[in-house]
């Protein structure tokens, strides 16, 4: 029988950390509401497997590969079994292995990660399975635009009068797995996918996520709530049909959105659908993909770029480079950072991975990055399981996944790989999860 677990820690990092999500560096100095890791622990007759989901921007596999094994050795859960989210806020702090990472934080986050998920595994008990889904309204949006003019912005702003029409629509979908324990409690997974940047500042923030556990633990009975974001990495929050200088942005804004998902839960809750107990298995499949580098002399060119931003910040670097200056400051970053792994000229493959967990007709795949909303449509589309969650940042941070039509825009630009990324992407993961569908015992493919 399937049994489950739950807990949620605190693991807000002191102040004065730098912050992730910008190109220019931001130290934190203060808090909006504290930043926490969630675990929900899974026991069959004979597999284990825990879902985690942290507020932070994102964790790249190395590091990720060292907190698996890490609740590996503390635990006693394969580490191929440890499925680690981020919930991708900007106003948390790096975990990226980075001279920019606080290594004493990051030590005490591994240990805090493998606390939470022993407290969920001693929580173990027997569920019922249920799923369901509804929709969160007009809180995520494409931020990719065609222009009148017939290029392609990102961000374009609000009330722009040049706008001609979104590229794409996003995905309004909040999908729902309820786990509700012999004499416990009931553990919701709530999945939906829009870009969390909405607070902004300098102070720590779970972003609209927070307001969403909030929310439904605080109006719902005996419930504890885990968040995991979607395929986001082309929305976010902005309408640009609103009147120009309109402020959809801030601490208010991010309550708003997780009232508007929250209500979705809960409306969905009430038409929950009852599966029948299932096995646990897991699965991941490794790959490789061009680089999206450049020569050596383009490199050396990046390389100027981003040292005159740097120095010179935002505003003396678009005054130096006037129209320019925008592009310049993406693809001179991209070039030199993948120059700064060994990146250098044609034909460099980038290593990546997709990982999945099953647990009876439910399934969680991990994207590691930020993947766009069509990749998410994709793989849930193809999917043979009753329920399947698509998950951002997960089991890896390595960037942007746009597909191949998107080459222009930030997203395309600030892409470490070529073109075909997100379609290689799909295509792994839709072969992994028929794989774990056909599998009839629990365990490991």
């Amino acid at each position: 029988m399937l049994q489950a677990g739950f807990c949620r820690l605190d693991v807000t990092p002191p102040l004065g950390i730098d912050m992730p999500g910008y190109y220019t560096r931001r130290l934190s100095t203060g808090i909006l509401d504290p930043l926490t890791v969630t675990a929900v622990a899974l026991s069959d007759s004979s597999t284990q497997a825990v879902l985690i989901t942290a507020d932070f921007i994102g964790i790249p596999i190395p590091v990720q590969d060292q907190l698996k094994q890490a609740v590996s050795e503390r635990c006693g859960i394969s580490k191929d079994a440890v499925f680690i989210a981020c919930t991708h806020t900007h106003t948390a702090c790096h975990l990226d292995g980075s001279d920019r990472m606080d290594s004493e934080f990051a030590r005490y986050f591994s240990r805090k990660l493998c606390d939470c998920v022993q407290i969920a595994q001693d929580d173990l008990k027997p569920v019922t399975m249920y799923i369901s889904s509804g929709e969160a309204r007009n809180i995520s949006f494409v931020r990719r635009f065609v222009m009148k003019n017939g290029s392609i912005k990102t961000n374009p702003g609000i009330g722009n009068p040049n706008i001609s029409h979104p590229v794409s629509e996003p995905d309004e979908t909040m999908q729902l797995i309820v786990l509700k324990q012999e004499g416990g409690r009931e553990i919701l997974l709530v999945n939906f996918q829009v870009h969390p940047d909405v607070v902004g500042g300098t102070k720590y923030s779970a972003d609209y996520r927070g307001f969403v556990r909030t929310f439904v633990e605080g109006e719902m009975d005996n419930v504890c709530c885990a968040y995991f974001n979607g395929c986001q990495g082309d929305t976010n929050h902005v309408n640009v049909k609103l009147p120009k200088g309109t402020i959809s942005k801030g601490i208010g804004h991010a309550r708003h959105m997780g009232r508007v998902i929250a209500d979705s839960v809960i409306e969905a809750y009430g038409r929950k659908i009852s599966l029948p107990d299932g096995h646990i298995g897991f699965g991941h499949v490794e790959f490789e993909v061009p680089a999206n580098s450049g020569t050596e002399e383009e490199i050396r060119q990046a390389r100027i770029w981003r040292y005159d931003y740097n120095t010179l910040g935002p505003e003396g670097f678009a005054k130096k480079y006037g129209d320019s200056a925008w592009e310049k400051q993406i693809v001179g970053f991209r070039l030199a950072r993948l120059a700064d792994k060994g990146y250098i000229g044609k034909g460099g493959m980038i290593p990546l991975r997709v990982m999945s967990v099953r647990f009876g007709d439910v399934v969680f795949s991990a994207m590691p990055g930020e993947p766009f909303t069509e990749i998410g449509l994709q793989i849930k589309n193809a999917s043979p399981f009753s329920l399947t969650v698509v998950c951002c940042c997960a089991n890896g941070y390595e960037g942007y996944f746009p597909m191949a039509d998107a080459l222009s825009g930030y997203e395309g630009l600030n892409s470490n790989y070529l073109p075909g990324v997100a379609e290689t992407i799909i295509e792994k993961t839709i072969a992994l999860n028929k794989d774990l569908f056909s599998k009839k015992e629990s365990g490991a493919l």
